[in-house]
């Protein structure tokens, strides 16, 4: 099973865009912040289709824990070739 990981646009980073270079099916999704997804899991995308998050979310929007911002707003993507 591979892994990528996505993040969605920010004040300082475009979002990142993974474009199946073969078919895929998503085995698995952590989405900490329910961040709006153009595909959810067990789809399948054929070779030359991207997936990414479309929506966008501030920094401030992340949580902070002992006064530390965290750096934990992306997605992690598990699939498998087919």
């Amino acid at each position: 099973m591979a892994e990528i990981i996505l993040y969605p646009a920010n004040e300082i980073n475009s979002k990142t865009i993974f474009e199946a270079s073969a078919k895929i099916k998503i085995d698995s999704i952590k989405n900490k912040y329910m961040l709006n997804l153009n595909f959810k899991e067990n789809d399948t995308i054929n070779a030359g289709e991207t997936i990414y998050i479309e929506n966008s979310i501030s920094i401030n929007e992340l949580e902070v824990i002992n006064e530390v911002k965290q750096n934990d707003g992306f997605v992690i993507v598990q699939y498998t070739e087919i």
